[in-house]
């Protein structure tokens, strides 16, 4: 059948299913659930990056498989050779268990920047310290700087290590997140999609109308580019 198929059909189903490969890749890297026992409500504030000065805080992850820390950053507008470097390091905050950095090509992010990590299966309970840093040659104004925003928030801190100063009962505006396998992480959008429905489309109904609309949407797409072609 393929042999019978157009160069411009060739190209078209070509480029059709690439497309669908950078979509289907695009939502499995970032199908990481965050932890919802951070909530940042009431006034924000700001705590600015400065150059080779980390900022720490200690989190007790709340789920098994471990594998990104998000930030809130804002005025990320890095210059090359210029990265956020992120550590996960031991509760101690002395041995680095991982690392992961953001650049100027990486893209900025929407809301959220994630670094990722291999997934840590036995994570639940245990404490660990996200370390973050602002890396740079040039020497920036402060108001240029990226910054992390912070929220009241009791119980937890965070340290400018090279202030030697803790900021008791505030917490940098981050959210560990966790990604178990691809049938695991699907199940739990599911789940949360099915917060707000009726009943009659929870759960497996779901899963089943979005498998159907997936499937029916490739369908259709390669039934147009067909189609189109066999009417020249």
């Amino acid at each position: 059948m393929i042999k019978d198929l157009t160069t411009s059909q060739k190209m078209l189903l070509g480029g059709f299913f690439i497309g669908l490969s950078c979509i289907g890749i695009s939502f499995v890297s970032g199908l990481k659930f965050s932890d919802s026992d951070y909530n940042f409500l009431g006034k924000k504030d700001q705590q600015k990056l400065s150059i080779d000065k980390p900022l720490t805080q200690v989190f007790t992850a709340k789920e098994n498989n471990l594998s990104a820390v998000k930030f809130h950053i804002g005025n990320q507008n890095l210059w090359p050779g210029e990265a956020i470097r992120f550590e996960l390091r031991d509760a101690r905050c002395e041995n680095t268990l991982a690392t992961d950095s953001w650049a100027p090509l990486h893209g900025k992010p929407l809301i959220y920047t994630r670094f990722d990590f291999s997934q840590i299966p036995d994570s639940a309970e245990k404490q660990y310290c996200a370390y973050i840093v602002y890396t740079s040659p040039f020497e920036r104004k402060s108001s240029d700087a990226p910054h992390i925003n912070t929220n009241k928030l009791l119980g937890r801190s965070y340290t400018a290590i090279t202030k030697n100063k803790i900021y008791e009962n505030e917490t940098l505006q981050m959210r560990p997140a966790y990604s178990a396998s691809f049938s695991s992480d699907v199940w739990q959008l599911v789940e949360r999609m099915s917060q707000y429905k009726p009943d009659y489309i929870k759960g497996l109904p779901l899963l089943i109308l979005l498998t159907l609309t997936v499937l029916g949407s490739i369908a259709l797409g390669i039934w147009i580019i067909l189609a189109k072609n066999s009417q020249e």
